[in-house]
């Protein structure tokens, strides 16, 4: 069923999309421990192997679980980003994954922006409006935005679910892009059916929109590869490739995702 969506501050235009209701519950979130401050503005931190700018607005710090947090001091998006990571492309099947804490109260939410600073392809997913769960996007400009939505979870039923999310993004080496949000794939070639391919995953965005001053996004996980599990690229579960991205149970049921989708 295709629904539209009206454009919300100055990043979506009219969307034309499937939504979807399938969704996975999401599990209880460790209490946090206390943080202690490690970088304010544009000052750089590591976390994940991966050296990340915070923006001006926000203080970033890492809690006594090893999990990002980014507390709001001024208004405005806060974000931690990074250039990129070449290697991620080095088989044209990159992936990227990221877990993180919402609280269903942030009116713009959080979400994982690939190729933020591009006008051409674009990838993001998360739970960017009030009323979803979890929301994923594949874009690109040729003067206004062109976008489709790839998957909707609670847009339909439930609505917008507290608690820890886990979103992954892959490419398949034809241009195919999938998503997985809480343990549920989908796939989508709006991209590709656009001439939007080959293109690589570059500058990554980690971004919360909305929240008031002194309140926190926590992040518990991110990670990234060159081996999306797709496409029939069964090679990219053998030799342990499989555990990568934790989503799979054992290197069979990767292979049945590469071969099948699902």
């Amino acid at each position: 069923m295709h629904r539209q969506f009206a454009r919300l501050g100055a990043v979506f235009g009219l969307l034309t999309f499937a939504a979807c209701a399938n969704e996975v519950a999401s599990p209880a979130a460790p209490e946090n421990v206390s943080r202690p401050r490690l970088v304010t503005g544009l000052a750089s931190f590591t976390w994940k192997g991966v050296l990340w700018n915070v923006s001006t607005n926000a203080d970033a710090s890492i809690d006594g679980n090893g999990n990002a947090v980014l507390t709001r001091i001024t208004a405005g998006e806060n974000t931690m980003s990074f250039a990129g990571d070449p290697t991620v492309n080095d088989n044209g099947t990159p992936w990227m994954l990221f877990s993180y804490e919402d609280d269903a109260v942030s009116q713009n939410g959080f979400d994982l922006f690939i190729n933020y600073n591009s006008s051409g392809p674009r990838l993001s997913a998360g739970s960017l409006f009030l009323g979803t769960t979890g929301i994923g996007f594949e874009r690109y400009s040729t003067g206004p935005a062109q976008e489709q939505v790839l998957f909707c979870a609670g847009c339909t039923g439930t609505g917008r679910v507290a608690g820890r999310h886990t979103i992954y993004i892959g490419k398949r080496a034809d241009g195919t892009t999938d998503m997985n949000f809480d343990g549920v794939w989908y796939s989508g070639t709006f991209l590709k059916d656009n001439g939007q391919t080959p293109f690589a995953y570059a500058e990554t965005m980690l971004r919360r929109r909305g929240g008031a001053i002194g309140s926190t996004a926590t992040y518990y996980d991110f990670r990234k590869g060159d081996n999306h599990a797709a496409g029939g690229n069964t090679n990219a579960c053998k030799n342990g490739g499989w555990t990568a991205s934790g989503l799979y149970k054992n290197q069979g049921q990767c292979i049945q995702y590469a071969n099948t989708g699902k």
